[in-house]
């Protein structure tokens, strides 16, 4: 792995502590409770290893994800001016 690339990490707090008004871990609502910390691990990884385990929906590894993350972006700005 290089360093300048994006990695994420989970944490003992991804799992329980944090939980949102509806009783449930991000994570959880995510996985519809079936997740565990075992199924995640705790090393960093990749943005393709984000992705397949369902972590991530858009990697930025490539131009074409940076190119969909800057129009997702741009999308949801446009949707929040006021008229």
């Amino acid at each position: 792995m290089l360093a300048g690339e994006p990695h994420i990490a989970l944490t003992a707090l991804n799992f329980c502590g944090l939980e949102m008004v509806n009783g449930r871990t991000r994570l959880a609502t995510r996985f519809n409770d079936d997740v565990a910390s075992e199924n995640f691990g705790t090393a960093p990884l990749d943005a393709p290893a984000a992705l397949d385990l369902g972590l991530v929906t858009l990697p930025r590894t490539s131009s074409t994800g940076r190119m969909k993350f800057r129009l997702a972006i741009e999308e949801r700005a446009s949707l929040s001016r006021t008229r």
